[in-house]
């Protein structure tokens, strides 16, 4: 039982145990001040090793750029962010550039851009993409190249995915439709070379109606390379 009407005990410093003056100035020796010191960058550096692994491993990732397929967005040589952690949270959107393990080989990584996603349909008509009808106007490419693809749902859980640089580019008109489960991360900047600094934005395209009276070819040459 605490008793709240006892006078409150009052601590006392003795003179004796603590005498005041310049002489009882304590000094802590050369060597312990040093191994405080180091004690404390090997803090800081076991905790940065540990952000850069959470960050490594979890959140974000690196990629060189290997071949033209993403021109003129993407260069050869460029080294490439990505953010891993976002289609954990959603789905892919059409415009977004994603890395991806390349079908019958996962220990390669492929990049493009997400042109279709599930339950729209995909034709390609002489080089034109048309997205449930309509022309998709896409500025972000120079060269769409001639080939055509008969009408094809993109299926539940995946994504129609093709590069920029559409004549010379492995993409979802060979190897079809890639599974969101295989998608690897969402391109965010380029870092390298320094003055290639830029942030890779979303380019969603807009679309326009079809233009009438065109054939349709089936035929899709491999690209070369």
């Amino acid at each position: 039982m605490i008793h709240l009407d006892r006078e409150p005990v009052v601590g006392t410093i003795s003179h004796e145990e603590d005498p005041a003056g310049p002489d009882n100035i304590a000094v802590m020796p050369e060597g312990t001040a040093w191994g405080r010191v180091l004690r404390e960058v090997a803090q800081t550096l076991v905790l940065a090793i540990f952000l850069a692994f959470v960050l490594r491993f979890f959140l974000i990732d690196t990629y060189l750029i290997d071949g033209p397929s993403m021109e003129p967005s993407l260069h050869q040589g460029e080294r490439l962010l990505v953010n891993k952690i976002t289609y954990h949270l959603r789905r892919p959107v059409p415009g977004e550039v994603v890395v991806f393990g390349e079908p019958g080989r996962d220990n390669r990584s492929l990049v493009k851009r997400v042109v279709a996603v599930e339950g729209q349909t995909l034709e390609i008509r002489q080089g034109r993409v048309i997205l449930d009808g309509d022309v998709l106007e896409e500025e972000y490419i120079i060269n769409p190249g001639n080939d055509s693809l008969p009408p094809q749902r993109i299926p539940a859980g995946s994504v129609f995915v093709l590069g920029d640089n559409r004549a010379n580019s492995w993409d979802s008109r060979y190897f079809g439709s890639v599974p969101i489960r295989d998608i690897r991360g969402m391109a965010m900047l380029v870092f390298w070379p320094p003055d290639s600094f830029h942030r890779v934005l979303e380019s969603p395209g807009s679309v326009s109606q079809p233009p009438t009276g065109e054939g349709l070819s089936v035929t899709v040459p491999l690209p070369a390379g």
